[in-house]
């Protein structure tokens, strides 16, 4: 008998995330779509029921309190989490030089693409450690490229998204290391993977 996987997709009403969601339901997967309204949520679930096991749930990966509602809802459901997909991200409008980008611009950036990604994945790395070869997804960009940033004289010059985009390359990185060798002995090695 094949075991069925479990994944939750983050941000997953529309665009990258939709998609997703709709790609892992065709292998099979059950999917957990996490959206931050509800009624968003609740229509891109019916367009994907015919597709597979699609739930949807209300996730906002700023509200600590929607994030341990979603892992204990994931808890009593399924016991289990086999892939998270850290898609959810936002780009402030509208767009400022980086010597006008207000401070809070910046602050609500981080809130949403990188401390939403840590406090989302620290909230599910329990039901995780439960799986037998977990995968973490952070969804990035190329705008994040501290390289590409530094060598192409055209290339966009979005203060707030762009770091934010490079401080997700760094956590992902230190996530991985970590998972690479477990705090402790009994817990089981996490795949993380980026994508741009």
């Amino acid at each position: 008998m094949v075991e069925q996987r479990v994944a939750m997709v983050t941000g997953a009403n529309k665009g990258i995330g939709f998609a997703v969601a709709g790609g892992r339901l065709r292998q099979g997967i059950v999917v957990y779509l996490g959206a931050r309204d509800t009624a968003r949520g609740d229509q891109a679930a019916a367009e994907l029921a015919e597709v597979g096991p699609v739930r949807s749930v209300f996730l906002d990966v700023t509200d600590a309190e929607s994030i341990a509602a979603a892992a204990d809802r994931i808890e009593t459901d399924e016991g289990v989490l086999d892939i998270l997909v850290n898609n959810a991200g936002i780009l402030v409008q509208p767009l400022h030089p980086p010597s006008q980008t207000p401070v809070q611009d910046v602050r609500q950036t981080y809130e949403t693409n990188v401390f939403g990604v840590i406090a989302v994945t620290n909230g599910l790395l329990p039901l995780l450690r439960k799986s037998r070869a977990a995968r973490i997804v952070n969804l990035t960009s190329d705008l994040g490229s501290v390289a590409k940033a530094a060598d192409d004289p055209n290339f966009p010059q979005l203060l707030a998204y762009n770091s934010s985009k490079a401080a997700l390359n760094a956590v992902t990185v230190t996530y991985a290391k970590r998972a690479a060798r477990p705090e402790h002995p009994r817990q089981r090695r996490i795949a993380w993977l980026c994508r741009h």
